[in-house]
C-alpha cells in the first residue's frame, strides 16, 4: 500500500499527445497517423476536447464496482470493443483505472470529414456486460444508447424515419440478431463485398447470399448506401454529435463518458442526458427524431426483486443496497480506489483551462494549449506516451491481493 501511495503521482511522465489526431488510413490501410496544418476547425476541436478533459480531470472520480477477484480477473486482459471496422483504439492490455483520463480524436484516411470518434477512456476497452459497474464521483450510472443509429441516418439522409428494429429480419428468430446486426453494418461500412461468416454462424437452410438479399430488401430506402462505404462519413456525424452532448452535459455541471453512439452518466441524470442526446441528434438531422435505450444498469441487478417501485423509491433503495454492498470485505479494493484516485489525475498542458460556455467556444480557436518542436512534431506523426514504470502498479497491487 505504502508502495502505491508514494509512487501514485509519478505514474505518467510528462509527454503531450495531441487530442486532434489523424491517421493516414483506415483500419484496413493501418494506424500510421499523419502531421497535418492546423486550421480553425481543427483549433476549435482541440479547445472543445481541452476543456471536456480538463472537467472530467478535476470533477470526475471514475471508478469500477467489482469485487477484488472479479478485479483480478479483469486486470489479466480484457476484450477490446471494436467498431464497424473492427478496428479499436484501446489497448491490447489490463485496464488502468488510475491512468489520466484523457480522450482524443481519430480522424481516417487523412481526411477531417472521415471518422473523428473519441478514443481514450479505459471505459471504452472493458467488456460491454461490465461497463454497469461503472461508478462517477461514487454514484453507479446508467449507459445510454442511440437505437440503430447509422442507419437511422442513413434514412434521414432520404428523408425518412427508421421504424421498428432495424436488426429484425422476417423468419429468423432473435438468436440471429446479432449477426444481422454486424452484417449489416458491414455492409454499410465496406466497400463492394464482405468476407462471409462460417456457415456455422448462418441460419440454418439460409445461405450467405439469401443473408444479404433480406438485409437489402427490408433496408430498401437505403439500399445505395450498401457496399458504398458511406459509414466512414457517417462517423464524423455521430462523433460530432457525440460532442454536443459531452459540452452541454458539461456546461451542465454532469460528467458523461461517451462510447461512440452510448453515453454513462451517474444515476438521477438518466433523463436529461437521454433529453439531450435527443435534441443533439434532432439539430444535426433536421428534426429526425431517433430511439434511444438504456443498458442494464447495477441498480436493476440489485432491484431485481423489487418491483413498481417509484423513481424516488428506486433511487432510494439502490443507493441503500449499493452502500450495504460496497461495505462488504470483498470490495476493500474498490474503497482503496475510492480514496486513492480522488479527482482523476491530469498533467496535461490544458488542465487549468477555464470552463466557458458553448457560445463562447467559436471564440477561442487561439486560446488553446499548445506544444512546439520536435516532441510536438513526434507526437502528430503518432508516437505514444511516454509512461513511468510504476504505471501497472496499481495492478501489481490488487493482484497482490
Amino acid at each position: 500500500m505504502n508502495e502505491y501511495v508514494s509512487n501514485y503521482n509519478f505514474i505518467y511522465d510528462k509527454f503531450d499527445l495531441p487530442s486532434i489526431r489523424l491517421r493516414k488510413g483506415s483500419s484496413r490501410s493501418g494506424h500510421r497517423f499523419i502531421a497535418f496544418e492546423q486550421n480553425e476547425e481543427t483549433l476549435c476541436m482541440e479547445t472543445r476536447l481541452a476543456r471536456y478533459n480538463s472537467f472530467i480531470s478535476s470533477k470526475a472520480k471514475i471508478n469500477l464496482f467489482l469485487a477484488d477477484k472479479n478485479m483480478v480477473e479483469l486486470q489479466k486482459g480484457p476484450d477490446r470493443n471494436y467498431d464497424e471496422f473492427g478496428w479499436s483504439d484501446s489497448e491490447p492490455s489490463s485496464v488502468d483505472l488510475a491512468s489520466p483520463t484523457r480522450l482524443y480524436r481519430v480522424f481516417n484516411d487523412g481526411r477531417f470529414d472521415h471518422g473523428g470518434r473519441f478514443y481514450g477512456g479505459w471505459w471504452q476497452s472493458i467488456p460491454k456486460e461490465d461497463r454497469r459497474f461503472i461508478t462517477i464521483n461514487g454514484m453507479p450510472t446508467v449507459e445510454v444508447d442511440f437505437s440503430s443509429m447509422q442507419l437511422a441516418m442513413l434514412y434521414a439522409q432520404v428523408g425518412q424515419q427508421l421504424e421498428g428494429d432495424a436488426y429484425a429480419i422476417d423468419g429468423l428468430g432473435p438468436e440471429f440478431r446479432p449477426l444481422v446486426k454486424t452484417t449489416t453494418l458491414k455492409m454499410i461500412n465496406a466497400k463492394g463485398h464482405i468476407q462471409p461468416p462460417f456457415k456455422s454462424a448462418l441460419p440454418p437452410s439460409i445461405s450467405w447470399k439469401d443473408l444479404e438479399e433480406a438485409i437489402l430488401a427490408k433496408h430498401n430506402p437505403i439500399a445505395e448506401f450498401f457496399g458504398s462505404g458511406e459509414g466512414i462519413r457517417l462517423q464524423r456525424l455521430d462523433s460530432d454529435i457525440a460532442e454536443d452532448v459531452m459540452i452541454r452535459m458539461m456546461d451542465k455541471g454532469v460528467p458523461v463518458l461517451p462510447i461512440h453512439d452510448s453515453f454513462i452518466v451517474a444515476e438521477g441524470y438518466a433523463d436529461e442526458l437521454s433529453a439531450t442526446m435527443l435534441d443533439a441528434y434532432q439539430r444535426r438531422m433536421e428534426g429526425r427524431t431517433i430511439s434511444l435505450k438504456r443498458s442494464p444498469s447495477l441498480f436493476d441487478d440489485l432491484l431485481i426483486d423489487q418491483r413498481e417501485l417509484s423513481v424516488n423509491e428506486r433511487h432510494s433503495l439502490g443507493m441503500k443496497l449499493f452502500l450495504a454492498k460496497k461495505g462488504m470485505a470483498e470490495y476493500e479494493g474498490y474503497r482503496v480506489r475510492e480514496k486513492l484516485l480522488g479527482p482523476a489525475k491530469s498533467r496535461f498542458r490544458g488542465e487549468n483551462i477555464e470552463i466557458r460556455s458553448v457560445d463562447q467556444i467559436g471564440k477561442m480557436s487561439g486560446d488553446r494549449f499548445q506544444e512546439t518542436g520536435p516532441r510536438a512534431a513526434a507526437a502528430h506523426s503518432g508516437m505514444r506516451r511516454s509512461l513511468h514504470p510504476a504505471k501497472r502498479l496499481w495492478d501489481r497491487f490488487i493482484s497482490r491481493r
